[in-house]
This record gives C-alpha cells, structure tokens and sequence, in this order.
C-alpha cells in the first residue's frame, strides 16, 4: 500500500505535537510546538525548493530530505529535556567543505547565538528557541543555505 507525501506529513506532525507537547509541559519551558513546526513545514513545501517528507519510522519525528540526494536537510525530534529539538543536515554537515561549514555555521549562529556546536558536530537546538519571529527567520536562513549546499 503506498502512503501519500501528505498522509505521511499529517500522521508525523500529529504523533510529534501530541508527543513534543506532552514533554514540554513537564519542562520548565512549557513550549507549544505547533506554531513552530508548522512554520518550518510550510518553508519546506515552498515551491522553490525540492523536498522529500521523509517516514518517522519507530521515532515520533517530522523530517524532509532533500529529493536530489535523498539526505535529510531538517529533522524535528521530540525530548524529555524541554520537549524538542531540530537538527540540520545530519547526514551531511561534518562532510561540507570547510568554507561551506563556515558559511552555515554563521549563520546557525545568528540564529541562535546561544547554542554551542560541540561533541557531535551536529547543528541542532531547541526548538523553543525558533518561538520569536526574529529567530525562525533566522532559522529559516539557515535551512536555506543547508538546502542550497545540499542541493547542488
């Protein structure tokens, strides 16, 4: 039986919220995700950009691939931490060249100035975070410059 794109978007983002939010009002956070998520999927089905939703498989994520390398550009993972997290390439990020490592990296940064990158190389962070208008566009930066590295 083959699953639609859609189908697998909506049965994903319903599993993440009722999970992500659950966690989160045991934090000291107490984060709504919604909002957060939905930005970030709404950026994903831009029509300039190519972008597979990928299966959550046994995990209750929200993720897109992108559809020429079949890498994942963005995953939303829920925590018991603070209810959250989204990671950026992390099939690609510790193989960019290292001017193209920079380039997104300053740009992480920006984004959120407070998240240090260390141990696992991976660009991740809260996604409470991504909660004020200023950093998800910052965020948002980020994914496009992922995308176009990742694209190419």
């Amino acid at each position: 039986m083959n699953i639609s794109m859609d189908e697998v978007l909506e049965k994903s983002r319903a599993a993440f919220l009722a999970d992500a939010n659950s966690r989160a009002r045991r934090s000291p956070w107490k984060s709504d995700f919604t909002p957060i998520l939905d930005a970030l999927v709404s950026w994903s089905l831009g029509d300039t950009r190519e972008l597979t939703v990928r299966s959550p498989e046994a995990q209750h994520t929200v993720s897109f691939s992108v559809t020429k390398s079949g890498n994942v550009l963005w995953a939303a993972y829920p925590r018991d931490l603070d209810g959250a997290k989204v990671i950026v390439l992390p099939q690609g990020f510790k193989g960019l060249l290292p001017a193209d490592r920079d380039r997104i990296m300053q740009a992480f940064e920006a984004a959120a100035p407070a998240v240090k990158i260390e141990g696992t190389g991976y660009l991740e962070l809260p996604m409470r975070l991504l909660r004020q208008k200023a950093a998800m566009l910052a965020f948002l930066d980020v994914l496009t410059i992922a995308y176009e590295l990742e694209a190419r």
